[in-house]
């Protein structure tokens, strides 16, 4: 293409009117190359970072959501078993709850969470809580089972509540250090 428009310009080398028309157009033509394809570059750059931009402030509204998913469920267990403790050595009938750290992690909404010291206090809190869960689960199968009588005088029953007893403190603990690794991950994150 180049060579038949150099050959055509040979051609009509002697026409004034050729040449005048000719240079502007190729002026013309070297200055949108010029100009043109750095403000394209320009443009294309700046649309992605707005892209960047839109897509960090996504992720932080849902680590935001995450977090205060997580942090109301952490509170509510917060709750009962403060209640727990309130009832001495009597058999609690609602279970804790754990719904909200299984729905994130299966969704893996966990990834937006991700500092480690943050998901390490939660992972703690979370585990505790399930192992007070699963001794309380165990307690109500084994009164509504059998409930073994034990030489000390003791049933089975009494030996898995004064086990399940022994949890909260700990898991208290847990859940307070995990809420305040919470509440400072909400404190860093921007305003959306």
């Amino acid at each position: 293409m180049a060579a038949s428009a150099i050959g055509y310009s040979f051609y009509r080398r002697s026409e004034v009117a050729y040449w005048d028309g000719a240079v502007g157009n190729w002026l013309a033509t070297l200055f949108g190359i010029l100009v043109g394809i750095p403000v394209a570059l320009s443009l294309e750059r700046n649309r992605i970072n707005l892209e960047k931009a839109e897509q960090q402030r996504a992720d932080q509204r849902t680590k935001r959501d995450v977090l205060i998913l997580l942090q109301t469920e952490l509170v509510d267990a917060q709750k009962k078993i403060a209640q727990r403790i309130s009832l001495g050595s009597s058999i609690p009938v609602e279970p804790l709850k754990t719904s909200a750290w299984e729905a994130m992690k299966a969704t893996a909404n966990l990834r937006h969470v991700a500092e480690l010291p943050l998901i390490s206090s939660l992972s703690e809190a979370y585990r505790l809580i399930q192992v007070l869960a699963e001794t309380e689960k165990m307690l109500h199968r084994t009164i509504y089972g059998v409930n073994v009588q034990f030489t000390d005088g003791e049933n089975a029953a009494t030996k898995i509540l004064r086990n399940a007893v022994a949890f909260h403190a700990p898991t208290l603990t847990t859940i307070d250090h995990a809420l305040n690794a919470v509440a400072a991950a909400l404190d860093s994150l921007q305003p959306s």
